[in-house]
């Protein structure tokens, strides 16, 4: 089997004992009784077939994707309004470490009294 072939059969999701297999089977192209491409079908012609995207079929309602996106969209606010109402909370009771300006002059003048 050619390097070509076998680049197809890896992204087509075939495994390494899949393509071993088929090396294995019969050297004229077919593929081996058993296996099975990416979406799990039995695959018996000598190209392997492209995975299908999954719900393609389904039809998406307008309303309801206005529904959710309110909802979506009210949850995303009271969310940021609970952060910031944590946030302010936090910031208020923290306690930065500093001490007032009278006492970092009091500090240097510390220092300089000790030299």
């Amino acid at each position: 089997m050619d390097i070509e072939t076998i680049k197809k059969f890896i992204e087509a999701g075939y495994s390494k004992e899949d393509i071993d297999r088929l090396e294995g089977s019969d050297h004229e192209g077919g593929i081996a009784e058993g296996l099975q491409d990416a979406n799990g079908n039995a695959n018996e012609g000598g190209e392997p077939e492209e995975p299908k995207e999954a719900n393609a079929t389904e039809p998406v309602h307008a309303d309801e994707i206005t529904k959710t996106l309110e909802a979506l969209t009210s949850t995303v606010n009271s969310l940021q309004e609970t952060v910031k109402a944590i946030q302010n909370t936090n910031a208020n009771k923290a306690d930065t470490g500093r001490k007032p300006a009278d006492a970092t002059m009091d500090v240097m003048k510390s220092f300089i009294d000790t030299l």
